[in-house]
């Protein structure tokens, strides 16, 4: 099968409609984060050019290409790693960093978990707290 078929198969209705003239975004809408990932650190391989987000996207250690593929696919989670990046990015005060990072911490340490008990069947939200936990350890540390 050809990465159209493949596409369609996977995206359904939402890609039929650019088969004839697809456009980069609609290619990019339908394929993981992780083949995200490859597809913009080749890009940018290809032209040589140097680019500062690429390191950005391939910084989940300890997160298996599968959860990471999973949870970005979920626009709060999605939302929330990007948010993380570029304030890491934008914010060059250590000590407004590190006062921002210890609010977001202690949120994530109390009110979140506060009534753990009622989600301890769910595991969707066991795994997405899990993984916004370990994006904001990863950025923190920066």
């Amino acid at each position: 099968m050809d990465v159209i078929g493949y596409v369609i198969g996977y995206g359904g209705n939402s890609f039929e409609k650019y088969v004839d003239s697809p456009a980069v975004w609609n290619f990019i809408e339908m394929i993981s984060f992780a083949d995200f990932i490859s597809f913009y650190s080749f890009y940018y391989e290809f032209m040589r050019t140097q680019c500062e987000y690429t390191s950005h996207l391939n910084l989940y250690a300890g997160i298996g290409n599968g959860t990471i593929s999973t949870c970005m696919k979920v626009p709060l989670l999605n939302d929330f790693a990007v948010m993380l990046s570029v304030y890491t990015r934008l914010i060059s005060s250590p000590v407004i960093k590190e006062k921002t990072f210890q609010e977001i911490k202690d949120f994530f340490d109390g009110r979140m978990i506060y009534r753990r008990h009622y989600f301890e069947n769910n595991s969707g939200i066991k795994n997405a707290y899990q993984f916004a936990r370990k994006v904001l350890d990863f950025y923190s540390g920066k």
